[in-house]
């Protein structure tokens, strides 16, 4: 009988060693997915340039953001939007950036997406 409830001690602590080690490495979740999928198809900027630097600025955030606050000018316009895009090597820099897309900055901008600065995930 005793050694029996050692038994099951042995294997009970051995599940939950497995367990837990599965959850520290745990799989790709349908959001990384899905921000993968979108990061694949989509720029990393959107067609306005920052004024001072006359190229779009990445804003770099933290690993664990998954979303940001677009504000408009106009009534109850704010929204959330995802973050698709995460830093890593090489940098796109200037090979992706078309030129003839990029558009100045408004006088009035409307909106925080037309300052020309657009939020990358850090890779950490």
């Amino acid at each position: 009988m005793k050694s029996q409830k050692i038994l099951l001690v042995l294997i009970t602590s051995l599940l939950a060693g497995f367990v837990s080690h599965a959850y520290a490495f745990s799989p790709v979740t349908y959001a990384d997915y899905w921000t993968n999928a979108h990061a694949c198809r989509l720029p990393w900027h959107g067609n306005y340039y920052h004024l001072r630097w006359s190229r779009p600025v990445s804003l770099v955030v933290p690993p664990t953001a998954n979303m940001y606050t677009q504000y408009n000018w106009g009534v109850s316009t704010n929204e959330m939007r995802p973050i698709y895009h995460q830093y890593g090597q090489p940098y796109p820099g200037d090979r992706q950036i078309d030129p003839s897309v990029m558009r100045a900055p408004p006088y009035w901008p409307s909106s925080t997406r037309q300052n020309g600065v657009y939020y990358i995930r850090a890779p950490w």
